[in-house]
């Protein structure tokens, strides 16, 4: 009665999943996204193939999307990471069978 409904317990396993990725973001991986953000790359894209331009442009999205988060959701990943890895591991990185992220 006083859970989650399915969407409330979706949304809150979306934004722990992205504040724990963003939580563990490489400084080369913050250097790609900000290069692409700031077109400062796109000259090499532009020597793609069109495919190749369409793939590079859609995962850059992606990868942003997927570590989009709040500071304060990063914060209380930081927080609480013990425990949250504890539980990860206990279920192989997996969240509902797929996959979730890793130790690292």
């Amino acid at each position: 009665g006083k859970g989650f409904t399915l969407n409330e317990w979706a949304y809150t396993c979306d934004k722990v999943v992205k504040a724990n990725r963003a939580s563990k973001m490489h400084s080369a991986l913050v250097m790609a996204i900000k290069s692409y953000q700031n077109a400062t790359d796109d000259d090499l894209i532009k020597k793609l193939s069109k495919r190749g331009q369409i793939i590079r442009y859609s995962t850059m999205q992606s990868i942003i999307q997927m570590h989009k988060a709040p500071l304060n959701d990063i914060l209380e990943v930081k927080k609480n990471r013990k425990e949250l890895q504890d539980k990860l591991l206990e279920s192989d990185f997996k969240l509902m069978g797929m996959p979730v992220g890793t130790m690292y």
